[in-house]
């Protein structure tokens, strides 16, 4: 039979951060991490995941790659509930090299949203 392939998932831990925004423009939350997709061989996925909430309206957020001025706009993952929820994107294309990645979040209305235990996920096999 064939060898079974082992697939290992990490965990890059990102925090908390709260933040109200006008007329839903991104704002930077201060929330980052500097990380090399290199040191991880056999990358097969990588997503971005948090608990959202709101008090009224809803909240976003996302992965912006600062050292390159990039916004991975298939990190977003949207927040609908007052109650904590967690939440994962699809899958991230990010670069090879030492990047740094901060969260940015939006809210629909001018409220202050929620983010916990953010972090990045990868996958590799």
């Amino acid at each position: 039979p064939a060898p079974l392939q082992t697939i290992k998932e990490y965990y890059i831990p990102l925090g908390h951060a709260a933040l109200a925004t006008e007329n839903f423009s991104w704002g930077d939350t201060g929330v980052e991490t500097t990380l090399d997709l290199g040191n991880y061989p056999g990358v097969k996925e990588v997503t971005f995941e948090a608990t959202l909430y709101a008090p009224a309206g809803h909240v976003e957020a996302r992965l912006y790659n600062v050292s390159d001025s990039n916004v991975y706009t298939e990190s977003t993952i949207i927040g609908t509930t007052q109650e904590p929820k967690f939440y994962r994107s699809g899958n991230v294309i990010l670069p090879s090299g030492n990047k740094t990645y901060r969260v940015q979040m939006r809210t629909s209305l001018h409220v202050v949203a929620q983010m916990d235990n953010a972090r990045i996920k990868i996958v590799v096999k």
